[in-house]
């Protein structure tokens, strides 16, 4: 998912359905002026970063797109 999808999970209180939501999730934006750098985002809190390395391990969430 996307950073702001991610974020919009916090948002709408969705988080609380899912297991591990104490983690930090990595996204599917890069940042801008760093390309190695991508938004990670923490769904309990609601925090997001841009700071974090591609290369540190941090968890994934699949998303289902609804048409």
């Amino acid at each position: 998912p996307y950073q702001k999808e991610l974020l919009q999970a916090y948002i709408d209180g969705s988080w609380g359905n899912l297991s591990g939501a104490n983690a930090l999730y990595w996204s599917g934006t890069t940042t801008s002026k760093f390309t190695q750098n991508a938004w990670t985002t923490t769904l309990s809190q609601g925090n997001t970063n841009s700071i974090a390395n591609k290369t540190h391990n941090n968890s994934v969430r699949c998303v289902r797109q609804a048409f």
